[in-house]
């Protein structure tokens, strides 16, 4: 029933499915699919490979395509300095560990002075 092709695949003699498979275009294939899946009511179609379109449509692409440099600017400051006041923080706790830690070191050493003494 089938015969090994030139370029490897089985085909069946009497098909011509697989030989217009090869030579159609994207587009044209493309639009069978648009024409034989199911669109829904915005228009998007379902179906594999649909994602990108979904994607493209979107508005956050045209908001981040369409920003200013100076709303860039703007945010970049502020991220700036949302990034100072949490590393202010971050050393404000780092000290504090610090801190606790030789606390804790201190009272060890006191716990073990009182141990040997009672011995």
């Amino acid at each position: 029933m089938s015969e090994m092709d030139g370029d490897g695949p089985q085909v069946s003699d009497n098909s011509s499915q697989h030989s217009t498979h090869r030579t159609l275009i994207i587009d044209k294939k493309n639009k069978i699919f648009l024409k034989c899946t199911h669109i829904d009511g915005k228009g998007n179609p379902f179906g594999l490979g649909s994602l990108l379109e979904t994607l493209n449509k979107r508005k956050r692409k045209e908001s981040y395509a369409s920003s200013s440099t100076s709303t860039v600017a703007q945010l970049q400051e502020q991220l700036q300095l949302k990034i100072s006041e949490q590393e202010e923080q971050n050393a404000k706790l780092d000290e504090e560990h610090r801190q606790s830690q030789s606390w804790i070191a201190s009272l060890e050493k006191l716990v073990l002075f009182m141990k040997e003494k009672r011995s």
